[in-house]
């Protein structure tokens, strides 16, 4: 399978991708080679994140946000500008990497102490259609925290997206269907800078 943009792009639901970007693409299925990760989890960057397979003849939407917008997104829905962790930034990479950056405000005993994180992810969904993160390396002060403190970053960060970030945008998308997330540089868009792309389909 695979998908053919129809290049139906409306402006009037663009913005620039200085103030935050979505872009609206109509996009036909036609039954040839997937231009998408397969479906199978194997194939996956991420043995737990799939790409759905979406129903032949179905409408789908694609949806492009860029840098600032999904900072924005995540740190609304999860709390994170807050006295503990604030500053966050997430920057969408090639090959489905997003690397997000935040200081971890620490105060103990009358010591106050401010203390750089940054962690390098892979971004899927899970069987449940959740989008998820597979965290490759959790630094600290720029020094890498080793495997052990990185899958316990993981975990806690895949529950606070399926708690936080997944009800309020499964909410928004009622009645739709996520098939696909990607970092991505829509071409037809005029944009040349890595963007996080949700393909979506219509039910």
């Amino acid at each position: 399978m695979s998908f053919m943009a129809a290049q139906a792009f409306s402006s009037s639901n663009a913005k620039s991708s200085g103030n935050g970007f979505f872009g609206l693409h109509t996009l036909s299925l036609s039954p040839t080679p997937s231009t998408l990760a397969s479906s199978d989890p194997t194939t996956s960057a991420v043995s737990n994140l799939v790409t759905t397979a979406p129903t032949i003849g179905s409408r789908l939407v694609m949806l492009a946000v860029n840098q600032d917008t999904l900072t924005s997104l995540f740190a609304s829905q999860l709390g994170v500008q807050q006295s503990t962790l604030t500053n966050l930034k997430i920057t969408p990479m090639p090959n489905d990497e997003v690397v997000m950056n935040m200081n971890l405000n620490i105060s103990a005993s009358g010591l106050h102490r401010i203390m750089p994180i940054e962690l390098d992810c892979i971004i899927g969904l899970d069987p449940q259609q959740d989008i998820q993160m597979r965290v490759l390396a959790l630094k600290r002060d720029g020094l890498n925290a080793g495997s052990a403190a990185s899958a316990r970053m993981q975990t806690a960060l895949n529950q606070l997206l399926i708690s936080l970030l997944m009800p309020g945008l499964h909410s928004q998308l009622k009645g739709m269907k996520i098939v696909s997330i990607h970092t991505s540089q829509p071409l037809c868009c005029g944009v040349k800078n890595e963007m996080l792309v949700l393909v979506i389909q219509l039910t």
